[in-house]
């Protein structure tokens, strides 16, 4: 059961996924860094489909706002970046590790228990992403 599918892009002939799960500090789920890497020759954009999120904790939990308060305000717009984190709501994400983006929810095909995307790859690429399941 240790090799079961987590999670997978909808592309399963050349873009591959990995998923590295931690406790979350509450051990009420888990925080998970997926990494797609494409080995194609052409860029690509895919979803991240979440097939076992029961594995993970249960459902995303990440926020959009989570995501957004974590940034960095420019120095003097401390107050203004505050509304603006106010502002996110809570969608569900996966954070973009480098650029520290959202990935909103995708549609969920069937079979699956979510998905995020699309998800850009260029060309013999890859990309990390963080989510947060359960808690």
């Amino acid at each position: 059961k240790g090799d079961q599918e987590i999670a997978r892009s909808a592309d399963t002939s050349e873009v591959r996924v990995t998923a590295y799960r931690r406790p979350l500090p509450d051990r009420k789920g888990y925080g998970v860094l997926f990494v797609l890497l494409n080995e194609t020759l052409r860029d690509v954009e895919v979803p991240l489909v979440v097939h076992a999120s029961k594995r993970l904790g249960g459902p995303g939990s990440l926020t959009n706002a989570a995501v957004f308060s974590a940034l960095k305000a420019p120095p003097g717009f401390e107050a203004w970046w505050k509304v603006l984190a106010d502002r996110q709501g809570d969608a569900v994400v996966l954070r973009d590790i480098e650029s520290g983006d959202a990935v909103e929810k995708y549609s969920t095909p069937v079979g699956a228990d979510e998905a995020y995307g699309p998800i850009y790859l260029p060309s013999h690429d890859y990309r990390v992403f963080y989510g947060e399941f359960g808690g």
